[in-house]
């Protein structure tokens, strides 16, 4: 036992004396290129996809170094390590040290060293190789072999991170964004999708056409980039969109770039959606518009999910007067035992017409029947609310108990129950001057019996999981799993989920 402390010492202080040779790199000489980093990094045994991270890499003039920063993105701290390029070839040396924190009195002095690993399961362990390999490719790309892998350690050889599946795109700024011509004029249509839950979406985008058939659509990145556009040719009756049109920054970092790509639903992939080459709409040239059965996907680089989606269209909007749909009572679910007691209730309200043709929402306004009245929220129960309120602007919220979940879909945590045997929704528009107004089917609440319903006579009458292998299961599995639901009218929807254990 003693033999071999003294032996695992030995080893440490050799491991320490190599690597403190190496220093921080820091504003390296040559030409700093910008890339899209891609890598898989675990933590604490956690494994984290990282995708779309801004790296900078600068090469030599003699182009016979290369010095790429922040190696691992959980090593953050700007540093550098150097590499030598032979051929299509990079050999960056194992043991370079990427951090140093003084001693301080509230924590140890610790250095942080990069060392080339091998790739064991879906994890990665230090090797004794004196080389981190990689490879430029024709495509300008920079990446690892599969099998291989970096860890990051201390000088106590402790394993702070281990990464793998590294990518690295490159990426152009100058090249890499749409620039809409300036010298076409916008013209607004209604973009329809559907949402992950299902859930018709509305709104409006900005279109603009050239006499060579290039389409530019504008607002799609709605959450980092909503001013960004996408490109695509409009060829006899399809339009076609390429995959992976930059769109901005992540909004919060600004740290990440913005993608959006076609896709394809997919529930066996981590993803969810099967990533295609390109977008794909059915044009029809007499009404102008477009249809896909596709998905359109907003990436931060090529595997976070920002936002989906799913068979969009595209229609041109004009105002116009007209009925609005009528709004759909989606379920309630009662929570009459809680304190507290409250039924919590689901309707969507589309800013649509009774012909599917978008409304602007800015001119519609709904309020909720109890029992085929008027209901009127008061500022007492709802203390978010600055006066008591029957009428409600589209999109108006407290946040709290009157919440706009996404385009016309709410949910209400509804206190006064105790006489409430039906609620309806009613939705007014308005259009120069003239109010046209529509109402929900009402939807039975029986608080006592403790029922959830879905839709109007429509209950769940069964509920199933599944494993991505397709086998059933009795509950949700730890990871993705597959929820079916069926209703007593025979139909059923599928959702994946994640359930962590």
């Amino acid at each position: 036992m003693k033999k071999e402390l003294l032996l695992s010492l030995a080893l440490q202080s050799c491991f320490v004396a190599y690597a403190q040779v190496d220093t921080i790199i820091t504003n390296p000489s040559g030409t700093v290129k910008t890339y899209d980093l891609s890598t898989d990094q675990i933590v604490n045994r956690q494994t984290y996809s990282f995708s779309g991270v801004k790296s900078s890499i600068a090469f030599s003039e003699d182009g016979k170094k290369v010095y790429i920063k922040d190696f691992t993105p959980y090593i953050n701290t700007g540093a550098w390590v150097e590499g030598d390029i032979k051929g299509d070839s990079i050999f960056i040396r194992s043991g370079q040290k990427v951090h140093h924190q003084d001693e301080t009195e509230n924590r140890m002095a610790i250095d942080v060293f990069l060392k080339a690993g091998d790739k064991q399961g879906s994890s990665v362990e230090p090797n004794d190789e004196a080389y981190i390999k990689m490879k430029i490719n024709a495509d300008g790309s920079i990446s690892m072999p599969e099998d291989k892998g970096i860890v990051a350690m201390d000088q106590y050889e402790d394993i702070l991170c281990r990464n793998t599946a590294y990518l690295y795109r490159p990426f152009n700024l100058a090249t890499d964004s749409v620039i809409a011509p300036d010298d076409v004029a916008d013209k607004q249509y209604c973009l329809n999708y559907k949402d992950n839950f299902g859930n018709e979406i509305y709104k409006l985008v900005n279109v603009r056409r050239t006499q060579n058939d290039s389409v530019y659509v504008q607002g799609l990145a709605a959450k980092y980039a909503p001013e960004s556009w996408i490109k695509g040719v409009i060829k006899d009756n399809t339009a076609t969109f390429a995959a992976r049109q930059y769109q901005g920054m992540d909004g919060e970092t600004a740290e990440y770039f913005d993608f959006i790509y076609p896709g394809t639903r997919d529930y066996y992939t981590d993803l969810g959606y099967a990533l295609d080459e390109s977008l794909v709409f059915s044009y029809d040239k007499d009404n102008d518009e477009f249809t896909s059965d596709q998905s359109v996907l907003e990436l931060l680089g090529d595997k976070i999910l920002v936002a989906a989606y799913d068979q969009p269209s595209l229609k041109p909007y004009l105002p116009h007067a007209g009925k609005p749909s009528a709004p759909e009572m989606k379920y309630y679910s009662d929570y009459s035992t809680s304190d507290p007691g409250f039924l919590k209730i689901s309707f969507n309200v589309a800013p649509v017409d009774e012909d599917g043709k978008y409304i602007d929402p800015a001119n519609m306004t709904w309020r909720l029947l109890v029992n085929g009245k008027p209901y009127t929220f008061k500022k007492d129960t709802y203390k978010y609310l600055d006066e008591d309120k029957e009428s409600f602007k589209w999109g108006e919220q407290d946040k709290i108990d009157i919440v706009f979940e996404a385009c016309g879909l709410y949910t209400i945590w509804f206190y006064d129950y105790a006489d409430c045997k039906e609620v309806a929704v009613e939705s007014t528009y308005t259009y120069n001057g003239e109010t046209y107004t529509t109402t929900s089917k009402p939807m039975a609440v029986n608080a006592e019996a403790g029922v959830t319903q879905v839709g109007i006579g429509n209950t769940v009458a069964g509920t199933e999981y599944h494993d991505l292998q397709g086998r059933k299961t009795l509950s949700p599995s730890s990871g993705i799993s597959l929820k079916t639901v069926t209703y007593s009218d025979g139909s059923k929807k599928t959702f994946k989920i994640t359930q962590n254990k």
